[in-house]
């Protein structure tokens, strides 16, 4: 443990557990005063991280600790923490999250970038429904794990029926359009999607080239108001 003394030096920090049979990294934290000696192999917690320390215990063998970033402010070092996350790859890590702002900010390649924030704006003219994933969406997903973040499960009225098309809408971006062939409750269709609570529906399709080509890479600006958690919109539907 560190004494007073050690701690008042450290402030916050960013440290990272290390496998000493290979020298390989399997988490990252962040914290201030003991903090870094808070996993204890003994929790009943089943996270990936108490796996990993309990097969370690069981082989006498402690993990090797290394201090990464200390001095820093609670701010920094969440920052911090998320950066070396996105370095070495959360799959590689036990970590269950990215980090503070790694939704955001996080890692990206440039051309995502580019698209994200020089996306031109675009006026929708078909009747859609636009679907926000910022909560769930990853950057590395494919074309597959797309559709089924943006299909299901919402809580929708009638006027989902009048929606033709379907818009995946990231950070203002569309990503991608389908022709929506049907709307059934929710997880109905899939057997791996849970059930939502109440009036919960996804739909059904398939891309739609056309509309793919005049909408994916443009922007919605304004279309999600910061602070509204509803993620779906309508558009050209409800004044029909």
């Amino acid at each position: 443990m560190f004494s007073q003394k050690v701690r008042l030096m450290l402030n916050s920090y960013v440290y990272i557990y290390i496998d000493p049979r290979n020298g390989v990294p399997f988490y990252i934290g962040q914290g201030k005063g003991n903090r870094v000696f808070a996993h204890d192999k003994n929790s009943k917690e089943e996270s990936r991280k108490i796996r990993m320390l309990k097969q370690l215990g069981k082989l006498a063998i402690k993990p090797k600790i290394d201090i990464l970033r200390h001095g820093l402010s609670s701010e920094e070092a969440k920052l911090v923490e998320s950066v070396c996350i996105d370095l070495l790859g959360i799959d590689n890590l036990t970590n269950e999250l990215k980090g503070k702002y790694s939704r955001q900010f996080g890692r990206a390649g440039v051309e995502k970038l580019i698209q994200r924030y020089d996306a031109p704006p675009v006026h929708v003219t078909e009747k859609c429904i636009a679907i926000n994933i910022n909560q769930s969406y990853k950057p590395d997903m494919t074309e597959r794990q797309l559709y089924e973040c943006v299909r299901g499960r919402w809580p929708l009225g009638s006027d989902r029926e009048k929606a033709d098309y379907a818009l995946a809408v990231y950070q203002e971006v569309i990503l991608e359009s389908y022709k929506i062939a049907g709307w059934f409750e929710a997880g109905s269709v899939f057997s791996e999607m849970s059930l939502g609570e109440g009036d919960r529906f996804e739909f059904v399709g398939n891309i739609n080239s056309k509309t793919s080509k005049k909408y994916k890479g443009k922007s919605l600006p304004g279309l999600f108001e910061k602070g509204v958690q509803f993620p779906v919109r309508y558009l050209n539907i409800k004044d029909a």
